[in-house]
Order: C-alpha cells, then structure tokens, then sequence
C-alpha cells in the first residue's frame, strides 16, 4: 500500500523546483517509466517495494529506472 502522500526523497536535494524542461519531459514518459519514476524517486520506495507494487519483477523495475535515468540524463545534456 502506497502512502497517502509523497514522503519525499529519503536524501535531501535541497528545494530547488524542477525545471520545466524536466517536468514536460517526465510527462512524456510511458505510463510504466512514469510510475516506476513516481514510486522510486517521489515516494522513495526502494526497487524492491516499488517491484511490489506494481506487481512487477525486480529486475523489471530495475530496467524501468535505468531507462528512465538514461533518457533524462541524455535530454538534460542533449545541446539545443
């Protein structure tokens, strides 16, 4: 069972917003990167608990993230 809210990274970033850039590109993430995205780093869920629940394997949820990682890596340095 999924919090009632986001509880925040479990490390703190500091406060500083996202950029909007990133915001419209995490909207543009396949529904399944999205939620792996959402439950690892706004919940804070480890991959195991995340794999949980969505009733995914772990090496599935692992996958997930690097993907999403990679393509927001890659877009944040992409030059215009």
């Amino acid at each position: 069972m999924l919090p009632s809210r986001p509880t925040g990274a479990r490390r703190d970033h500091g406060s500083r917003a996202p950029s909007p850039q990133l915001l419209r590109l995490i909207g543009t993430l396949p529904e399944a990167q999205l939620d792996v995205f959402v439950l690892r780093h706004l919940y804070a869920l480890t991959p195991e608990e995340t794999g949980r629940v969505l009733g995914e394997p772990l090496s599935a949820t692992r996958s997930a993230e690097r993907h999403v990682l990679r393509l927001l890596i890659d877009s944040a340095f992409r030059r215009p």
